[in-house]
């Protein structure tokens, strides 16, 4: 009940400000909202309930309460990034195995079989009042459960003060740097989701601590500053998203996903080359499995240049790698041999070194010794790969476009129809006339 009157007298707070987005919200993009793992306890009757911590709850008795029963504990992987879209996969029936792809957090078991949270759009904030009272852009909130790998929690907020599509949070002072807070958000389950609950009530609960990561970016050999598109958009330490780039020129990257966001960087005084590292907020996201027994497609830089997405691809004098980091939001220095270059983007790394030749193809600066690179780490998309030959059998399909004719043994098939059917008409007329 006191969450509730807070929540409520937060949208009255918001309410009689008059709040707008703003374009510099105490919560920056690039904050991760670090949350408690849920704490679940068990009762004289050997049921289980959540006590404290993070949460979420399905109101499966639709009495329009979520107590500690209906609730499933959760707890972070990577946690919730602002401004940024995490995927995850991997749910499927039973336990949880260890071979799940997780993002925000960790897989755990509903109704005995496995889930996972993910966002399809980047969670931006909506209005913020400086004083710790923030509106989150949740719309693009999922549900990965029991190998239905969309569910979307975006509509139907069912509880009151909440609005379709937006979480409530609450800081205990700003919302800055350390700052504890709780967010709230509520929805209900879609009607096709083809899931076993329908119609459902749902409510996310998170409890924690901010982080805001340090300046993304180090530099050995000159000084970095953000690009003109993060400038554009008040982006003091070069992060952007790609809803961002878009509007000030770019274009989308369809096939592929930025769970980290873009970096948009310019590096002066750099000589023949540069090595910059990147400090990401979300570890590098494991290789998608494209089609069935085929290996991993692997996760790659890929840099917006001349209008168009192209993926950085090491030779001589471009090279990239990652690397594990130091601590939280620490990585290794320039040029520190924890950075393999034979390995490339490892999964599960959070630091990221570049290796760019001035004035080579992706340096986008046109300006020597100045390096300027927009991009971001992309996970590719599934997509469907028709594997069917003309060997298989059966009928084969194929992506190309095929001229009749060459395609001699269709005519003859058509012909031999065309022959059936004229026989048949023949047959037809002389039982008639008999």
């Amino acid at each position: 009940m006191r969450t509730k009157q807070k929540l409520l007298s937060t949208m009255m707070l918001m309410a009689c400000s008059g709040l707008s987005s703003q374009a510099h919200a105490v919560l920056p993009p690039g904050a991760v909202l670090q949350f408690d793992a849920g704490v679940t306890t068990i009762d004289s009757s050997s049921n289980a309930f959540v006590k404290s911590g993070s949460y979420f709850g399905m109101d499966n008795d639709s009495n329009g309460k979520i107590p500690g029963l209906e609730r499933t504990a959760i707890s972070q992987n990577a946690g919730l990034a602002i401004g940024k879209t995490q995927a995850a996969s991997g749910s499927h029936s039973g336990p949880t195995t260890g071979a799940e792809s997780a993002g925000i957090d960790n897989p755990w078991s509903f109704f005995a079989n496995t889930g996972l949270h993910w966002t399809q759009a980047p969670v931006n904030v909506i209005a913020d009042d400086g004083a710790g009272n923030v509106t989150i852009d949740l719309s693009g909130w999922v549900v990965a459960w029991n190998g239905v790998q969309t569910i979307p929690m975006d509509s139907k907020a069912w509880e009151a003060g909440f609005t379709d599509g937006e979480a409530l949070l609450v800081c205990g002072t700003d919302c800055s740097d350390g700052d504890t807070y709780t967010l709230d958000y509520s929805a209900t389950v879609p009607a096709d989701c083809a899931c076993g609950f329908e119609n459902v009530p749902y409510h996310l609960h998170l409890t924690g601590t901010i982080s805001i990561p340090p300046d993304p970016a180090t530099d050995a050999t000159g000084g970095f500053t953000p690009g003109a598109i993060a400038t554009a958009v008040s982006s003091a330490n070069g992060r952007i998203s790609m809803d961002e780039l878009i509007d000030n020129g770019g274009v989308a990257d369809p096939d592929f996903t930025y769970g980290d966001g873009l970096t948009d960087f310019t590096v002066s005084g750099t000589g023949a080359s540069s090595q910059i590292v990147l400090t990401l907020t979300a570890p590098i996201p494991a290789a998608p499995v494209l089609a069935e027994g085929q290996p991993p497609t692997p996760v790659v830089y890929r840099k917006f240049s001349n209008g168009a997405w192209n993926t950085f691809t090491a030779d001589t004098n471009n090279l990239v790698a990652s690397a594990a980091a130091i601590s939280q939001f620490q990585c290794p220095p320039p040029g520190d041999t924890l950075y393999n270059h034979s390995n490339g983007l490892v999964e599960g790394d959070e630091c990221l070194q570049l290796t760019i030749a001035d004035g080579g193809p992706y340096d986008d600066s046109g300006t020597a010794n100045t390096i300027a690179d927009p991009g971001g780490v992309a996970r590719p998309l599934k997509i469907f790969i028709d594997k069917r030959t003309s060997g298989s059998d059966g009928c084969s399909m194929s992506g190309n476009t095929i001229s009749s004719n060459q395609r001699a043994d269709w005519w003859l098939v058509a012909g031999f129809m065309g022959l059936l059917g004229l026989f048949r008409l023949k047959r037809n007329s002389h039982n008639n006339r008999a």
